[in-house]
């Protein structure tokens, strides 16, 4: 799969870059909202799934996952973060969210998610 990774903390990145990459996707990172979101919005259906951190700069994960659903994206996507407030929760499940995962996520997360 091509998987564009949006992950603002270089540590994280690496290990979640290597995690995925290990189960042979394909993996674009991109450290921050917006970038992610002018990424996406200039190659639309370039990238299979989304996997995006909820805190970033530029704009949030949740705003991320609002454009791409404006815009009609069908790819899957994936959410992660440290805390996921019950308002976000709702919000990103109306979105068609697949997966909401909380930090630190493992390799055995990661398989179940996208084998």
């Amino acid at each position: 799969l091509r998987v564009l990774l949006v992950e603002d903390n270089a540590i994280v990145a690496g290990a979640m870059r290597w995690m995925l990459m290990s189960f042979g996707h394909e993996v674009d990172l991109i450290a921050d909202g917006q970038a992610a979101w002018d990424e996406l919005s200039g190659r639309p259906g370039h990238y299979e799934v989304v996997f995006t951190d909820l805190n970033l700069p530029g704009i949030s994960g949740v705003e991320l996952v609002r454009r791409l659903r404006r815009t009609g994206y069908a790819g899957m996507v994936v959410v992660y973060s440290g805390y996921i407030s019950d308002a976000h929760r709702t919000e990103l499940t109306s979105l068609g969210v697949e997966h909401l995962l909380a930090k630190p996520v493992d390799r055995a997360q990661l398989l179940r998610v996208l084998g």
